[in-house]
């Protein structure tokens, strides 16, 4: 994250507060915020029999809460305990000071969280399977990875019994996921490993103990994290990985069923005693890549996405009319940066019946005055792609330079792998387009040198609206389409009069809103091509870039009609002007299309990366 000073780090704190209650850790973070000033972000894990509610009230009068706090329950939950601390739970408030916060309780079952830009995946040894098959960037577990000590040069004979005593589910958790940093909470001994590299990536390794365990008590550690590719040159070889080059693959990587060795199943729904043997002889891929697809595809469907919420809204009201369907699992309510409700939510059911149930008589139902819109969710899955043209002419492309009916009376600069023209449904006289020379489908797929070049157009013509006194918006939507070779990517740049980055952000999220969809995801002023894959992957998405650097990020979901002209009509209202949202409204002719073309190329000459 961006911080007043300047750093683009991301401030954490760990707690391994394993024994104690939340409500004592937010005490102890505040002390540590008092001389470190505050953390972006608080991951701590705590006993799951201890007050939710404490903790939530301790962040509201402490004076510098972190902005983002999750507490991760490590005990079992009685039932007769208070029902706000037996549930998943997510709260948000403001400080002492006034400062916004964000707060969640999770139960002892894997979970993956975006916070700002850093993933975080929690996985307890008994935690149940995975459900994210991507790199993160901090892994939190209760156990030892088996051999992670292996080849490192600091680790003495405690923390190597530690090590050679692991659990060998999470060993390989952790090396499918690369995260780059692995921490142990709870652990009988603390240590801290020397970084290791892996394909590429290094993965910092951190064993904190509980409050008091041990001779070498540590059980609170600070982290500035930087951004990615910001990692040690100094590491080790993998410690899961042998001379042989043997790897210890977990079960759901791998494409053949059966258990691991140490009687961990990772098969969704699997009956106990009832163990399916692996396949003999050929087995038809297809047919297992199929049946895997099924398993994690009712995970999916049986949550659904709910809009249209009142922003007074409870979780544990919702949970209690969405229970009409069937047993609720969980319900979270979804918060904006500045902690405010955003009116939608994910409620997950215990089987797909129940949700689909719901989909079908409590859309459109009134709540708390509200009309509820109900549909299967689908969060973290991308529409599938059908196959694009990568740097190829495509005739018939109008964005293709080489096509012979391209215009190029448009093009106002055109560098090595990148130009810039005039849209030809321009909103105002400074709205162009970024655009690549070849077919290039968006900026995740482009080749980096590319990217980087569309990068440096695009601060040029933040430092040409800064110097009109405006203030820059860019917004491009990928979408992938079958005619025509496929999307040629093409970034929308328009200069505003000069207002505040708050009214734009607000704009895009009220326009999405009403549209129907959110922005789950944000990028830090300066982000990379990398930072961006690592969120869409092959899934289309909008993303719309703010006057002050940052980006707001929407992954289109299956079957989601996105509004076709969502980013003019955004752009058009804050110019004044809603009817330009639809660029019929704003056709010239060839003489008109040129003068604009060359007027703004004066304009912006001093600017150009060409000049």
């Amino acid at each position: 994250m961006a911080h007043a000073d300047g750093t683009t780090s991301t401030r954490v704190l760990l707690c391994s507060a394993c024994e104690g209650d939340a409500e004592d850790v937010v005490k102890r973070c505040e002390a540590v915020a008092a001389r470190a000033g505050r953390f972006d972000v608080l991951l701590a894990a705590v006993d799951g029999k201890r007050s939710w509610k404490g903790a939530c009230l301790a962040l509201r009068n402490a004076k510098l809460a972190p902005r983002e706090a999750v507490f991760f329950a490590t005990g079992h939950v009685e039932d007769d305990e208070d029902e706000a601390d037996a549930q998943e739970s997510t709260a948000s408030g403001h400080d002492a000071s006034g400062n916004a916060f964000v707060a969640r309780w999770l139960r002892r079952t894997w979970d993956d969280l975006l916070l700002g830009r850093l993933r975080v995946a929690w996985c307890p040894s008994d935690g149940g399977p995975p459900q994210v098959q991507e790199d993160v960037d901090v892994l939190l577990t209760d156990a030892w990875p088996m051999d992670v000590a292996r080849g490192a040069s600091d680790v003495d004979a405690r923390a190597m019994e530690a090590s050679n005593q692991g659990n060998q589910t999470i060993a390989a958790t952790t090396m499918a996921l690369r995260p780059r940093y692995a921490v142990v909470f709870g652990s009988k001994v603390a240590y801290e490993r020397e970084p290791y590299r892996q394909d590429g990536r290094v993965t910092r390794f951190i064993a904190l103990t509980g409050v008091g365990a041990g001779p070498r008590r540590e059980w609170m550690r600070a982290l500035a994290i930087q951004k990615k590719g910001e990692e040690h040159t100094q590491a080790t070889p993998s410690p899961f990985q042998s001379n042989e080059g043997n790897k210890p693959v977990p079960k759901w990587a791998q494409e053949d069923e059966g258990d691991l060795p140490d009687g961990t199943s990772w098969r969704w729904n699997k009956a106990e005693g009832n163990k399916r043997p692996r396949d003999e002889g050929t087995a038809n891929h297809a047919k297992k890549a199929a049946r895997s697809e099924a398993g994690t595809s009712q995970q999916d469907n049986a949550r659904i996405f709910v809009r249209n919420l009142p922003y007074s809204a409870m979780e544990g009201d919702l949970a209690k009319h969405f229970a009409k369907c069937g047993e609720v699992r969980k319900v979270s309510i979804m918060y904006g940066k500045d902690g405010k409700p955003r009116g939608l939510a994910h409620v997950t059911y215990v089987d797909t019946a129940s949700a689909q149930r719901a989909c079908t008589e409590l859309d459109g139902e009134v709540f708390d005055g509200r009309k509820l819109f109900l549909e299967v969710s689908t969060r973290g899955e991308g529409r599938p792609l059908p196959p694009m043209s990568m740097g190829k002419p495509v005739d018939g492309c109008p964005f293709c330079l080489s096509n012979p009916n391209a215009d190029a009376h448009l093009v106002v600069s055109v560098a090595e792998s990148a130009y810039v023209c005039v849209d030809k449904g321009a909103i105002n006289g400074d709205h162009v387009l970024v655009i690549p020379v070849e077919h290039w489908p968006c900026m995740a797929a482009m080749p980096p040198q590319m990217a980087q070049e569309i990068k440096r157009y695009g601060e040029a013509l933040r430092n040409y609206a800064e110097n009109q006194g405006k203030a820059l918006v860019l917004f491009e939507r990928f979408m992938q389409f079958r005619k025509k070779g496929g999307n040629h990517c093409h970034i929308n740049a328009i200069s505003l009069d000069a207002g505040d980055t708050g009214d734009v952000e607000n704009a895009f999220r009220q326009h999405a809103e009403e549209a129907g969809f959110c922005f789950e995801h944000e990028l830090p002023s300066g982000w990379s091509q990398e930072e961006l894959r690592a969120l869409v992957g092959e899934r289309e998405y909008f993303c719309a870039t703010l006057p002050d650097g940052r980006s707001m990020l929407h992954l289109l979901q299956r079957q989601e009609r996105h509004p076709m002209n969502f980013g003019r009509d955004v752009v058009a209202s804050l110019c004044g002007a809603p009817e330009r949202g639809d660029w019929r409204a704003c056709g010239r002719d060839h003489d008109g299309e040129e003068k604009l073309a060359e007027d703004f190329k004066q304009r912006f000459r001093s600017f150009d990366i060409m000049s």
